[in-house]
Formats: structure tokens, C-alpha cells, sequence
């Protein structure tokens, strides 16, 4: 019976995959210097993919930083005037729903596919993580008081977790189009 990947292995190749573009020679002569020790090779499958992350995150560094405050911004000022239109009843009653979902959907769904236009590799990551912040930040953004109004938030009648998955939805849909238009923009000028 074939055996698979090791661990150590499957470490290795997450290194590779993480390197920016440009490394693949460091990557295959890390490999073949993997290959070649003969005892434990954890230690150094670590390290190659710790230096490896560490060149990623001085490429993207700024993209993802821009991300996360973006996310945060995002809270501040693209959701929360919706938020408190609603519930101040500065929308008509017969608006308020489709205003407030507006505010929770379509809006981080544009931000994701602008993030994803500009960089299709993460499209996942800003599909998945932009939901996680927005919905993070406003809870500890209103953490201080008593009785959170987010906890109070149920997008189409449901609970919180239902609501942040179908923000999730509509975050990952974004960014698969952000996906494809980046990559659209990126084959036409290559």
C-alpha cells in the first residue's frame, strides 16, 4: 500500500506554496536538502516555511495590513449609518429592511471583490476573514455597553450565526468575482 505525504512533507510543501513568487529556487534547493537528512526533519521543515511566510508577509504585508483597517473602517462607516437608520426609524418602515440589509451585505460584498480584484490569490481569505472582522469589530466595538445592540442584529429574522454565514456568503461571492475580474485584468496584460 503506497504510503502518503509525511507530516514533515506536507510541511515542506505548504513552505513552497507560501513563498512569493520568485523563491521557487530557494524553495526546490530547500527541498532537495530536505530530502537529503537522514535523521528528524521537522525542525527544518519549519523553518523553511517560517522564512518563507516571513518573505510573504514583507511582499503582501501592506495588502493585508490595508485589509484589516479596511475591515474596520468599513464597520465605522460603511454599516453603521444604515445600522442606526434603522433603528433611530430614520428609514421609512417600509425601507428599513431592505436599508439594513444593504448595509450588512451588499456593501462588504463590494469591498470583497475590490480586495480580490486586486489580489485573485486571496480571494478566499477575503471571502472568509472580512465577515469574521466586520462582525468582530462590532462587537468589541460595542462591548462597553450592557446590553450589546449588535447581539440584537438578526439579518432575515435569525440568529447572529445565521446571519454572519450568509454575510459570509455574499463576502465569498464577491470575492469570486473580484477573482475573476483580477485574473480577467491580469491574463489581458500579460
Amino acid at each position: 500500500m503506497p504510503r502518503g505525504p509525511s507530516f514533515d512533507e506536507r510541511i515542506m510543501d505548504l513552505g513552497a506554496f507560501v513563498a512569493p513568487p520568485g523563491r521557487e529556487p530557494w524553495a526546490r534547493a530547500m527541498r532537495a536538502e530536505f530530502e537529503a537528512i537522514g535523521g528528524p526533519r521537522t525542525g527544518w521543515a519549519l523553518g523553511c516555511l517560517g522564512a518563507a511566510a516571513g518573505w510573504r508577509l514583507r511582499v503582501d504585508g501592506v495588502y493585508l495590513l490595508m485589509f484589516a483597517l479596511t475591515a474596520g473602517l468599513a464597520w465605522r462607516v460603511l454599516f453603521l449609518p444604515f445600522f442606526w437608520a434603522v433603528h433611530l426609524n430614520l428609514v421609512p418602515k417600509d425601507l428599513q429592511g431592505p436599508a439594513f440589509q444593504y448595509g450588512r451585505f451588499v456593501v462588504p460584498a463590494v469591498v470583497c471583490l475590490a480586495f480580490a480584484a486586486v489580489h485573485p490569490r486571496y480571494w478566499t481569505l477575503v471571502g472568509l476573514g472580512f465577515p469574521v472582522a466586520f462582525v468582530g469589530l462590532g462587537v468589541i466595538a460595542t462591548a462597553h455597553e450592557f446590553h450589546s445592540s449588535i447581539w440584537d442584529v438578526h439579518p432575515f429574522n435569525a440568529t447572529l450565526e445565521v446571519g454572519t454565514g450568509a454575510q459570509m456568503g455574499y463576502c465569498l461571492l464577491g470575492a469570486l468575482i473580484g477573482r475573476t475580474l483580477g485574473s480577467a485584468r491580469a491574463a489581458r496584460s500579460a
